[in-house]
C-alpha cells in the first residue's frame, strides 16, 4: 500500500471505525479479492464489537500489498459511497492540496450529493427492514 494511503487511512482512522459496519460483505470481498487471508477474515470475525472489527481491518490493510486501498475502496462503494468519496476526495487533497470536487459545475455537484442521500436512505431503509425480519 502507497504510503499516502497508509496516511488517509491513519487519518481517517476513527472515522471510519464510527461509520463502516464491518460484516461479511466488506470482508468477503477483501477475501474474495486475495486481500485478505482466511487467518485475517477470522481474526476480524473473532472482535467482539464492530468498532474493534473495523479498527482490526484497518490495522490489517496496509500489510496486505499495492492493490489492498482500491480493493478496499472497491468494497465500500455499493454500501458506503459517501465514504468512498469523502476517502478519495481526502486523498486528492493529500496529493496534491486541491479539493477532489475542483472543477465540478453547480449542477453536478447537486446531483452528487442527492445521489449520495438517496444511496445513504436506501441504505438505512435496507437495514430497517432487516430489522422489522428479525423482530418480527
Amino acid at each position: 500500500m502507497d504510503a499516502k494511503h497508509i496516511k488517509l487511512l491513519r487519518k481517517q482512522r476513527l472515522h471510519l471505525a464510527k461509520q463502516l459496519i464491518v460484516g461479511d460483505t466488506i470482508v468477503q470481498y477483501l477475501y474474495q479479492e486475495n486481500i485478505l487471508t482466511e487467518s485475517h477474515v477470522e481474526e476480524i470475525r473473532s472482535q467482539n464489537t464492530n468498532k474493534k472489527r473495523a479498527i482490526k481491518l484497518l490495522d490489517i490493510l496496509p500489510t496486505r500489498g499495492p492493490k489492498a486501498f482500491d480493493t478496499f475502496i472497491d468494497s465500500i462503494q455499493d454500501e458506503y459511497p459517501w465514504i468512498k468519496t469523502k476517502l478519495l476526495d481526502e486523498l486528492t487533497r493529500l496529493g496534491d492540496g486541491q479539493t477532489g470536487s475542483a472543477g465540478m459545475t453547480f449542477i453536478q455537484t447537486a446531483r452528487f450529493f442527492v445521489a449520495v442521500f438517496v444511496t445513504f436512505v436506501l441504505h438505512l431503509l435496507r437495514r430497517i427492514s432487516t430489522l422489522f425480519q428479525v423482530l418480527f
